[in-house]
């Protein structure tokens, strides 16, 4: 008796820890890119977010953040877009920003219950 309740518990176990992993394994990835224009000290961080599942870029909620030491400074946030295209099925997203531009920055997506969470590269923009 007291082997099944043993062998019960260590199967309990096991199912615990497998079933979150498997339906990690199930969200689908998302890419985010980065990039940064100057328009007359308007500057716009902007970018695409792809993925194999079209709720996974369709309105996302895009995170621009600016490296800091210790905690890293939040630019602003925005749902991407789609393209005015019919056919190109890309969506965008774009943050303003009137501050100084110069660090490093990087936007990110968190996960949804369908989607892995993204993160860009990191870009520098240096003084003019």
């Amino acid at each position: 008796m007291k082997r099944a309740i043993i062998g019960a518990g260590a199967l309990l176990a096991l199912w615990a820890i497998l079933v979150p992993s498997q339906a990690m394994a199930d969200k689908a990835p998302a890419e985010i890119t980065i990039d940064v224009l100057d328009e007359g000290g308007i500057y716009s961080w902007n970018g695409e977010i792809t993925s194999p599942k079209p709720t996974c870029k369709k309105d996302r909620k895009i995170t621009v953040y600016r490296r800091n030491p210790g905690k890293d400074e939040k630019i602003g946030s925005v749902n991407s877009f789609p393209s005015l295209d019919p056919g190109d099925h890309t969506w965008y997203w774009l943050v303003e920003d009137p501050g100084k531009p110069n660090g490093e920055y990087y936007a990110k997506a968190k996960a949804t219950d369908r989607c892995k969470k993204a993160k860009s590269p990191v870009i520098g923009v240096s003084p003019r």
